[in-house]
């Protein structure tokens, strides 16, 4: 865990305290313009500049803030590393005000154009503050700033905000779900306020601390091989906690789907269409840790918190029908394919309780046109077994907690399955598509969203 991720042991009873009271939503804390002026030769370079914020009340975390009026302009500087190969930089700044309200910060740049000078370059980092007269209180807060920087290091400027993110208290216990729940922050490549909802859960938990999820407007970091970003959907989320945790954690994005057409609301983004991609540490490559998309989450599991985003998955290059005719002994066969799709796809039927999906599931095939593994077949109805024989134990008892492990067990099971198909497609013997993976995850997601619902 990076310095940037802790929470100083002075300040951690006082602020789980305020997680704990109330769900308190992110919120822009400030907006304004910066510019930037680039010395030396890359890639070391000094930076420096001035900070404006705009006028106007805000609210961030539950107080009242008004950084025009009560801080005024500021004044930076900083160094900066360029990768160029990469677009991409780290940096570290000082920002002062004529008054006592201070703040530095350490992050990553990522350049668009033609690269960190005369491109755009988006600096984003958490902010440590000098701030006696509590101008910012609780949580965590973020410099956020996008600009264009001339070709001499000269650049006009742009946006910034300063993005105030609450902190979650995480518990003692196994298998502990944290939630952002849907939180707001400035996006200053978009310009625009945008929303998300992240998850983590965690295997073990030791000792009881605070979770940090906290967007930015870009990050660094190569992205896997045909795998995009989409600037509707995708948010970056760096996910940090100060609990002592072990074993794995699964991370989930939100995604809108508010009539379950399987589009993404206010896209053309097919749901199947979404994957999960995780890095280690900012600035990392991300890889696709994806094992379900379902229920308006992206999830995948990893060995430890870190950024994440949404990426896609490009849409088939032609969807037009084409026919063909072929001879056959007595008669002749007429055949309907779409180009760029794979024979693999197809709609599941239709079930209305999670034993339903899973009789569905365990009926198969789950993938049409595709020879599973023996290995693979075996697990899938193993796993579906074990998972009917929990949710149908559900209906002899009345007891909570019994039924909250059942259906845990329940869970667990269909986890493996989703574990296991995705771990299949990258055996030198064996291997399943991309799309039967998606076609088994679909599967197992399906009951799970009628679990969670309550449709035993």
């Amino acid at each position: 865990m990076g310095r940037s991720a802790r929470v100083t042991s002075r300040l951690l009873p006082a602020l789980l305290v305020l997680v704990a009271a109330s769900r308190v939503l992110a919120d822009v804390a400030a907006t304004g313009t910066f510019d930037i002026q680039l010395s030396g030769a890359p890639p070391s370079v000094t930076l420096g500049g001035d900070i404006s914020f705009d006028a106007g009340v805000r609210e961030a975390l539950g107080w009242q803030v008004n950084m025009a009026a009560d801080v005024g302009d500021m004044t930076y500087a900083g160094n900066g590393v360029v990768d160029a190969a990469q677009k991409s930089a780290t940096f570290d700044l000082n920002a002062m005000s004529g008054g006592d309200f201070a703040f530095t910060t350490a992050g990553a740049a990522r350049c668009a154009g033609a690269g960190c000078v005369n491109g755009q370059g988006t600096f984003t980092g958490r902010l440590t503050l000098t701030d006696p007269d509590g101008v910012l209180k609780g949580g965590v807060f973020t410099f956020d700033g996008t600009a264009a920087i001339g070709a001499a290091g000269n650049g006009p400027g742009g946006a910034f905000a300063i993005n105030a993110f609450p902190l979650t208290l995480t518990r003692v216990g196994s298998d502990v779900s944290v939630s952002s729940g849907p939180q707001t922050f400035f996006d200053t490549v978009a310009e625009s306020v945008r929303t998300f909802v992240a998850d983590a859960r965690f295997q073990n938990v030791g000792v009881a601390g605070a979770t940090q999820f906290v967007a930015f407007s870009a990050l660094p970091g190569a992205l896997p091989a045909g795998i995009e970003l989409d600037g509707a959907l995708s948010v970056f989320v760096d996910v940090a906690t100060n609990a002592m945790t072990s074993g794995s954690v699964r991370l989930c994005l939100g995604y809108p789907d508010a009539n379950d057409d399987q589009i993404v609301d206010g896209t053309a983004v097919a749901v199947s269409r979404l994957r999960l991609l995780h890095a280690a540490v900012i600035g990392s490559p991300f890889a696709d840790v994806t094992l379900s998309v379902a229920g308006q989450r992206a999830c995948g599991d990893v060995p430890a918190v870190g950024p994440i985003v949404l990426g896609v998955v490009p849409a088939a290059v032609s969807t037009t029908t084409t026919t063909t005719t072929t001879p056959g002994p007595d008669a002749t066969t007429t055949s309907t394919t779409t180009p760029g799709t794979s024979p693999t796809s197809t709609t599941l039927p239709l079930c209305a309780t999670a034993l339903e999906c899973l009789d569905t599931a365990a009926a198969g095939p789950l993938c049409p046109g595709e020879t599973l593994h023996p290995k693979l077949a075996a697990l899938v109805q193993k796993r579906l077994g074990k998972a009917r024989t929990a949710l149908l134990a559900t209906r002899t008892t009345s007891a909570a907690k019994k039924i909250a492990r059942l259906i845990a067990k329940a869970r667990k099971q269909l986890e493996k399955i989703e574990s296991k198909a995705n771990a299949f497609l990258s055996r030198p013997k064996g291997t399943i598509s991309p799309e039967c993976r998606d076609l088994i995850q679909a599967a197992t997601g399906r009951v799970a969203e009628q679990v969670e619902a309550n449709r035993i």
